[in-house]
């Protein structure tokens, strides 16, 4: 919950620092938290669990892609 907490300019910091940071070089496909890259749990590799995710969020937002 204390992502709800965070204010703009923190909320703003990381995406920020992703793009401009000349220290992260062309970094890509990694998950960053609090300023440091950090592995990816299991469940984000599934792609059965990842196709279910997507759906759903099809699902909840009426959204049809079949055009």
């Amino acid at each position: 919950m204390w992502f709800v907490l965070k204010t703009v300019e923190d909320g703003a910091q990381m995406p920020v620092f992703l793009a401009l940071s000349r220290k992260l070089g062309k970094s890509n496909g990694q998950y960053f938290r609090e300023f440091a890259v950090h592995e990816v749990v299991d469940k984000c590799q599934d792609p059965a669990a990842c196709e279910r995710l997507y759906e759903e969020s099809r699902r909840a937002v009426s959204l049809d892609v079949t055009a």
